[in-house]
């Protein structure tokens, strides 16, 4: 699962407290099984008060998050291909599961008997 990914993709949180923020992956951790994306879970961390500074001071930064909360997306933000169809199967660039993919070759199967059948009619009768 960890090959799929590398540095620069573009990928979506789907699950988790991100989930739908979009980035890009700028660092993985091949050992944790984590990834760095730009913009996703974004920690503040608090800095040391300086002697004559006034307020508190933060510095914000991303965190790591594990490398099954994310999916790869296109430039348009759709999910890609590139992700694995464990029980479905793509027909005309949708996914479609393999009871309604079964359906349709059964219709498909069933409109070609049914001209086949109206030929044959058709050739009796002359």
């Amino acid at each position: 699962m960890i090959k799929k990914f590398k540095s620069g993709d573009f990928v979506t949180v789907i699950s988790g407290d991100q989930k739908g923020k979009q980035g890009s992956i700028l660092k993985i951790d091949r050992n944790a099984l984590k990834v760095l994306v730009d913009g996703v879970n974004i920690k503040r961390k608090r800095l040391k008060k300086v002697n004559n500074a006034s307020g508190e001071r933060y510095t914000y930064t991303e965190s790591f998050i594990h490398i099954s909360n994310i999916s790869h997306i296109d430039e348009k933000g759709n999910l890609s291909k590139k992700r694995p169809h464990n029980s479905n199967s793509l027909i005309s660039g949708k996914i479609v599961n393999k009871e309604k993919q079964m359906d349709s070759v059964a219709e498909e199967i069933d409109t070609s008997i049914q001209e086949e059948a109206q030929i044959k009619d058709a050739n009796v009768d002359k």
